[in-house]
């Protein structure tokens, strides 16, 4: 079997997983956004912040070399379980103590014993991560697939149930645990931990030196995404940080979860083509152009019907969230690419180049959310935004100078998504202004802005199938040949 086919495979089943996590999540939020205050969700974001910043840390970024390493032996991998097994447990340990400092920088006495609680998801994870590697490497993203979903349904039952039952801020708090300790179980049992004593001194720099430079770039690159985070919550409050996340998180809807697919599939192909210079070309841009065809559309709609989708998600109390989301949405088609520019860059080894540029990523998103911060939450928002696509134009630099092309190339990828878009708005906008009028549901806008735009969209390639790009096909063909059944779809629609 081809690695294009083995790389599509797992993606399908990646986008699979992640594409119901995401449908999972939406209706998660739909409850708990009025279960719950602004202020909670705030707490937890904070919570979040800090415990993210831990889990990288226990990682340790040592999963990474796992996947890269062309030869790996089994002394690798015991170094690599003996880390993870140990380093964790200080840095909780190291964490419990500082956790007092975390609440009073931002003024909530109650986060202490949130902060503490939470950050036992980072020993799940630092736990778990060699062997989930394990099963990337292998580009067993079928059977990581289940593990994660299976994972986020623990999440969504327990946060429901602890919704339900009153607990407040504490049933994200248990989800969030319930879901660290099933998925961490789930990829030890699919890949066992390899222990013992066996291994060298060469084996574990090998590892650690690897690791060391992917943790300082996705430690800067985390910074980069919550800096407009602590910048809300420290100047302009908990409750206010509560509106920002709630944009925030539907506006990484349509790249975050296709983001996850490449940062992973990606990465674990790519590393296999790293002495493949033309072909690594070929693959990248072919990745930015699907990649956008997915992004730009459904990001467009998602503008277009941000005030209904706020309602129909959070209520009529969450509606400060409307400009945040419009603003925000400015970014996704960047950063997704930036996430392929950020996989390129970490399957051939420039994991120093990538964590300059994430570390100039943090200052300018703090520089533009601290600026922005006197017009509130809506002004950060700009700022955060205007340096994050900055920011990934930085990343797409290093992946052409390693891929070996030029930005018209990039240029002429982008190409496809935005006359597909272009079409889809000018059909779907009348649709939505009209409907507004009339004073439909939310949900009726929703769905005839989508019906109208894909219908224009799908008339316009129908008559010029130019317009697909040379990406549009070669999925086509790749995914015939990846699953058979679509295939003699396919052939059935030709046929006619």
């Amino acid at each position: 079997m081809s690695l294009s086919v083995r790389t599509l495979r797992g993606a399908a089943w990646q986008a699979a997983s992640t594409s119901t996590q995401a449908v999972l999540q939406l209706a998660v939020l739909a409850v708990l956004a009025r279960c719950l205050s602004p202020r909670d969700f705030g707490l937890v974001a904070v919570s979040q912040i800090f415990t993210g910043i831990l889990q990288l840390a226990a990682e340790g970024g040592f999963w990474g070399a796992v996947v890269q390493r062309p030869v790996l032996t089994r002394g690798h991998l015991r170094a690599a379980y003996a880390v993870g097994a140990l380093f964790p447990l200080s840095l909780v340990a190291a964490f419990w103590v500082a956790a007092p400092l975390f609440a009073r920088f931002f003024h909530a006495g109650e986060l202490v014993l949130l902060l503490r609680v939470t950050s036992l998801y980072a020993l799940f994870s630092g736990w778990g991560l060699v062997s989930r590697a394990r099963l990337e490497r292998d580009l067993d993203f079928r059977r990581l697939a289940f593990l994660d979903t299976a994972s986020f349904l623990g999440y969504a039952a327990v946060a429901l149930a602890g919704c339900l039952l009153g607990w407040g801020v504490w049933a994200l708090a248990a989800a969030i645990l319930a879901r660290g300790a099933l998925s961490t179980v789930g990829v030890s049992v699919a890949r066992p931990p390899v222990l013992g004593r066996g291994f060298s001194r060469a084996e574990l720099r090998e590892i650690l030196g690897f690791g060391a430079g992917l943790t300082l770039g996705r430690a800067l690159d985390y910074f980069a995404w919550q800096a407009d985070y602590l910048v809300v919550g420290r100047l302009l409050g908990v409750s206010a940080l509560g509106f920002y996340q709630r944009g925030f998180e539907l506006m990484e809807l349509p790249g975050r979860y296709l983001g996850k697919v490449a940062g992973k599939v990606l990465f674990a192909s790519m590393a296999q083509l790293q002495t493949r210079r033309e072909r690594l070309a070929l693959a990248f841009v072919r990745t930015l152009e699907i990649s956008s065809l997915l992004v730009l559309p459904a990001t467009a709609w998602m503008a277009l019907v941000a005030p209904e989708i706020v309602r129909v998600m959070y209520g009529d109390r969450w509606l400060p969230v409307v400009p945040v989301l419009q603003v925000l949405l400015l970014t996704p088609l960047f950063r997704t690419s930036g996430r392929v520019a950020e996989a390129l860059a970490r399957a051939t080894g420039a994991v120093y180049r990538d964590a300059w540029r994430k570390g100039v990523a943090v200052a300018t998103v703090c520089a533009g959310a601290w600026a922005g911060q006197r017009w509130g939450i809506v002004g950060v928002a700009w700022g955060a935004g205007l340096a994050t696509i900055c920011n990934s134009l930085l990343l797409l630099q290093l992946a052409l100078s390693r891929a070996g092309v030029g930005w018209r190339v990039v240029g002429r990828s982008y190409l496809p998504a935005l006359g597909v878009t272009l079409a889809g708005v000018a059909a779907a906008a009348p649709v939505v202004l009209a409907l507004r009028r009339a004073g439909s549901p939310p949900l009726a806008v929703m769905a005839a802005a989508a019906a109208a735009g894909l219908l224009a969209a799908a008339l316009c390639v129908r008559l010029r199938p130019s317009l697909l790009g040379a990406g549009g096909p070669w999925l086509s063909e790749r995914a015939a040949a990846a699953f058979p059944a679509w295939g003699r779809v396919v052939a059935a629609a030709r046929a006619r």
